[in-house]
């Protein structure tokens, strides 16, 4: 569901009232940058909610719940966190790169991906979780914090 069309009214008037009417969308482009034009896709709590008018279904308590903070990327789009185990501080070298990449047809072709930049020789993998609609990769490389961006830039990986 994107925020540009009509949602469905529930069958509980109850819940329509505490979810809202849909009257203020949330535009997208604000709460994901970089992603791009013509581009849809749903932003999730970190708990793993959907956020649609600000608000989400806490399926714990059963309540709509008002969200305000930090979301992250949800289907179709990919949540990657990319982690490097040698950074030590020294030089610009990469720590962390954390984004939603909405550029991305599948899980698998950005998997392929992930063997192109190997084969640049950029890092090695220690660990790689992947789900549906996340990657968790953990690697070990020299290179700056621009350096491993571009890399994952030419790649295709952002």
């Amino acid at each position: 569901m994107d925020s540009t069309t009509s949602e469905p009214t529930p069958a509980n008037p109850e819940l329509q009232a505490q979810i809202g009417s849909g009257s203020n969308p949330v535009s997208l482009q604000a709460a994901i940058p970089n992603l791009p034009a013509g581009v849809h896709t749903q932003s999730w709590t970190p708990s793993g909610y959907p956020i649609v008018d600000n608000k989400y279904h806490d399926l714990a308590t059963g309540e709509i719940r008002p969200h305000s903070g930090p979301s992250m990327g949800g289907p179709p789009s990919i949540s990657v966190y990319w982690q490097n185990r040698l950074a030590a501080g020294g030089r610009d070298q990469f720590h962390v790169i954390s984004k939603t990449v909405a550029s991305t047809a599948s899980l698998s072709e950005y998997i392929i991906r992930v063997g192109d930049l190997l084969r640049k020789g950029a890092c090695k993998v220690d660990a790689m979780n992947v789900t549906r609609f996340d990657v968790y990769v953990v690697v070990q490389s020299e290179l700056g914090q621009d350096e491993f961006r571009e890399a994952l830039d030419e790649c295709g990986l952002l």
